[in-house]
């Protein structure tokens, strides 16, 4: 992420669509969006579990 991060910038849509690292497939796509939402629904849990 840090690699992407540095050339395409740190939003994480525009890495998504714009970087194609050797080692950023399909897993590490879907594994770094999956740690963004749990990490959001941990800042607020009540928000996502009334």
């Amino acid at each position: 992420m840090k690699r992407a991060q540095n050339q395409v910038g740190r939003d994480f849509v525009r890495i998504v669509y714009n970087y194609d690292g050797p080692a950023f497939g399909f897993a590490s796509r879907n594994y770094y969006a999956q740690f963004l939402a749990a990490r959001e629904i941990a800042s607020d849990p009540m928000q996502y579990l009334k």
